[in-house]
């Protein structure tokens, strides 16, 4: 059981250790190498000026903050295409898996590489040409602490390679999230995240003799989410700072228009290549969603981005409901084993009839019954047996004729509404889906949650926290 308090000390702890850790992790003296890995991550966090560690809750996550895997509900799978200036190509794949209702965890590859080029020995000549690629593979896990306080890490392995010279290295983040609601009176609820992540703390790339230390940096970020009618938007603000005394601001707003057209922009200060405006867009069809950006580089020129994401449909558990057993025949039987007539059965002797003496127990005091919720699985099944245009199946939180009628609209409407917290709306849904599939396994297992969800709200709100 986590409260308020002691989850912002856990996250001053974990800003405490990550600054003092990191120096001795990263000590080696020399130039900063492996700079691939400051290359952001998918097209969402390119258009909006990569401001993410408050609001990152994809499987990109495992580059902007871990911790934030643990707000995913499903899982997911993205891969991302940029080509740059100078031919310069990248191309990642991310992997975010939800387990349980604590845990997630990701895992990515990246590789960035460029075209060919000429080489020269000492005296100016051309000996040929050189090719030259980077490449990180990271596994990383997400943890909800707390009711509203995540934690994470990502571990991975760095391989860096220049013509015939190679080197190798590995990194960890780590990062902290609080997410905490906000509601007013009479207005849905809004969401404010705090953010913290230390990233690229390891040893250092060493090419023969050579040695280059990694990009270690530091990220603090505020984010905040709240519904604009039908709509929600996301605002992020985030602090890099790295040893070096290179720091700079991230700012990023999203806007998603009926959970199908998401309009971002971006601007990022205080670099004089990479400061500038920065826009992008996606487009989300039944999990499916495609991404596009488009970020400066001063007079290097621009960079694109391309994304692909799918996301997977949440796992299904099964419901164990308890088997009725049939009645026993209570009536007496014959020395063959049949029961007898009930004539027969008045025939019994009085005196093989031994009643026991029954004792005297002490009066206890009548004490108030405690409130008990209503089991979920019977509240499922008043949901089941509902008329479709009754307030059971549809509540008034959603007006009817706003409600589709086809199952997978159903189930995708649903199940939107569960991630972002509107779990009263999520019920309404899901109510009218097992109106039409009383069977439907998927809608059985997402009413449990939004029930499961809508209990542990009635709790927090007597203050009770698990």
């Amino acid at each position: 059981m986590f409260t308020q308090k002691t989850d912002f000390k856990a996250v001053s702890f974990i800003i405490l250790a990550g600054m003092w850790i990191s120096p001795l992790s990263a000590g080696e003296s020399g130039v900063r190498g492996a700079t691939f890995l400051k290359i952001g991550a998918g097209p969402r966090a390119s258009a909006m000026g990569e401001a993410q560690v408050a609001v990152a809750n994809d499987s990109y996550a495992s580059y902007w903050n871990p911790a934030g895997l643990a707000q995913m509900s499903q899982a997911e799978v993205s891969m991302t295409y940029q080509r740059s200036f100078q031919d310069i190509d990248e191309q990642s794949i991310n992997l975010g898996v939800p387990v349980g209702r604590r845990w997630a965890f990701g895992a990515y590859a990246t590789r960035v590489s460029v075209e060919p080029f000429a080489s020269f020995d000492a005296s100016g000549n051309t000996v040929g040409e050189v090719e030259s690629s980077d490449a990180a593979y990271g596994l990383a896990s997400g943890y909800r602490a707390g009711e509203n306080f995540y934690v994470g890490g990502t571990a991975k392995l760095i391989r860096s390679s220049l013509g015939p010279a190679e080197a190798n290295s590995h990194a960890f983040d780590a990062g902290a999230l609080i997410k905490i609601p906000l509601r007013y009176k009479n207005t849905p609820e809004h969401s404010l995240g705090l953010g913290f992540a230390a990233k690229n703390m390891g040893p250092a790339l060493v090419y023969d003799e050579d040695k280059t230390r990694l990009p270690l940096s530091y990220v603090c970020g505020l984010g905040f989410e709240t519904p604009v009618a039908a709509h929600r938007l996301t605002a992020a603000l985030d602090y890099n700072f790295s040893p070096d005394h290179r720091s700079y601001y991230t700012f990023g707003q999203e806007l998603w228009i009926h959970r199908v057209l998401a309009i971002r922009v971006g601007y990022r200060f205080g670099q004089e290549e990479e400061a500038g405006i920065r826009a992008g867009m996606s487009i989300a069809v039944r999990g499916i969603r495609m991404s596009y950006s488009i970020s400066p580089f001063g007079f290097l020129g621009e960079a694109h981005r391309f994304g692909f994401s799918y996301q997977f449909a949440a796992p299904v558990l099964k419901v164990k409901t308890p088997k009725k057993e049939p009645l026993k025949n209570m009536a007496p039987k014959s020395e063959q084993g049949e029961p007898k007539p009930a004539s027969l059965a008045t025939e019994v002797s009085t005196t093989s009839i031994v009643v026991p003496m029954q004792k005297e127990e002490p009066v206890k005091p009548i004490l108030p019954k405690k409130k008990q919720t209503a089991p979920i699985v019977p509240r499922i099944e008043q949901f089941k047996k509902a008329p479709i245009d009754s307030p059971v199946a549809a509540p008034a939180v959603i007006p009817k004729q706003q409600l589709p009628n086809d199952i997978p609209s159903l189930l995708e409407l649903g199940n939107q509404n569960l991630k972002d917290g509107r779990f009263d709306e999520a019920v309404a849904v899901f109510g009218k889906t097992l109106k039409i599939d009383p069977n439907n396994k998927t809608a059985l297992e997402l009413m449990r949650r939004a029930l499961s969800e809508l209990e542990r709200q009635k709790k927090r709100k007597q203050g009770i926290y698990e």
